[in-house]
């Protein structure tokens, strides 16, 4: 069993095709947003993310479970906005990577769904990175119900 730990997990050994470090470039360090973290590198990581879960036995990744964890997101953000307060939002923020890691111990989600999530999470720093990874999951999970029609 994996165990919880304070570093962002790294995704080499997940998959070499995609990497947390690539979403970075498009949205943190001071550079300027790229219009492509929401269409080209949501849409590769919503295919890799869809394939890996195809291959397993029992597949997994399923839309639905990935939609537990978006709207959860989502709804935080809402509250957020609702009542400004960004410290008890990144703190119900953080209880979701423990959802993820439940999901992730009972098989429902790859590693890759878990390291896509939790780094995400990890790196809300600001209400401007809240709402850059909000749009992002949003464009994320359009690509994904296109790699996974008629799945729930």
């Amino acid at each position: 069993m994996r165990q919880f730990s304070k570093n962002k997990p790294k995704f080499q050994d997940i998959s070499p095709e995609i990497n947390y470090e690539e979403i970075k470039q498009y949205w943190k360090k001071g550079k300027e947003l790229n219009p492509a973290l929401f269409s080209e590198l949501a849409n590769k990581w919503a295919q890799i993310i869809s394939e890996r879960g195809k291959k397993e036995k029992r597949r997994k990744n399923k839309p639905s479970q990935l939609r537990k964890f978006y709207d959860e997101i989502l709804r935080v953000y809402y509250d957020y906005k609702a009542n400004n307060n960004f410290e008890l939002a990144k703190v119900k923020l953080h209880k979701i990577i423990a959802f993820i890691y439940y999901a992730d111990g009972r098989e429902l989600i790859t590693r890759g769904v878990t390291y896509l999530f939790e780094n995400l999470i990890k790196d809300i720093e600001n209400s401007e990175d809240f709402k850059i990874a909000v749009s992002f999951l949003e464009a994320f999970m359009g690509f994904y119900k296109y790699y996974r029609p008629g799945e729930n």
